[in-house]
């Protein structure tokens, strides 16, 4: 009878302690995903190319958006450092300003960095947002996207979503003025959305 409690108890050590070992693998298991979640990921919850819908492109490169835009109605070039650096601002009359950048001492190529509207014909994503929206409408259909529509220190809205921030100006209506959308490192630098 002794010898059977024994192993009666025995058997219940070890049901016990697997049942600890397998608490202890999925606490960890939890643990490394909360960790995990913790590098950022780009993800995109409302339109997967911002440049590619208003450049008509998805080039990012000068020589190929002007081969597809065509010539621009006015250009500005701009120094911003004294290491080379420049800008160049293609603006069209259709209501649309491409930002470019390079450098003069390097053999890279003009590179678009950020681009500005203010046409209501342009329009992206399944909601068609864009200059004379509402803000109402803006806050629901990026309500999902990291952090949904947020203002900045100096009062601007903006929403993350992948590897880009649009700005949002708003008039006294709450209604879209002008747009613009740039890569999240040259607005916000890189710091990345969470994951879904």
């Amino acid at each position: 009878m002794k010898q059977k409690q024994n192993m009666n108890m025995k058997n219940r050590n070890k049901k016990i302690i697997c049942f600890l070992l397998i608490l202890i693998v999925f606490l960890v298991g939890l643990i490394m995903m909360g960790i995990q979640l913790k590098y950022y990921v780009y993800y995109t919850t409302y339109c997967d190319d911002y440049y590619s819908v208003l450049a008509n492109t998805e080039s990012l490169y000068y020589d190929q958006i002007l081969e597809v835009n065509g010539e621009p109605d006015n250009t500005v070039r701009e120094k911003y450092t004294e290491y080379g650096d420049y800008f160049i601002y293609n603006e069209y009359d259709d209501g649309r300003l491409f930002v470019f950048s390079y450098n003069e001492n390097s053999n890279g190529h003009p590179y678009l960095r950020i681009i500005e509207l203010t046409n209501p014909e342009y329009r992206f994503g399944r909601k068609k947002i864009g200059v004379g929206t509402d803000k109402s409408t803006i806050e629901k259909v990026y309500r999902k996207s990291y952090r949904g529509l947020q203002q900045d220190s100096h009062g601007k809205y903006f929403v993350e979503d992948g590897s880009f921030v649009i700005n949002f100006y708003f008039d006294e209506n709450d209604i879209v003025y002008k747009i613009s959308v740039g890569k999240a490192d040259i607005i916000h630098d890189t710091r990345g959305w969470k994951k879904k």
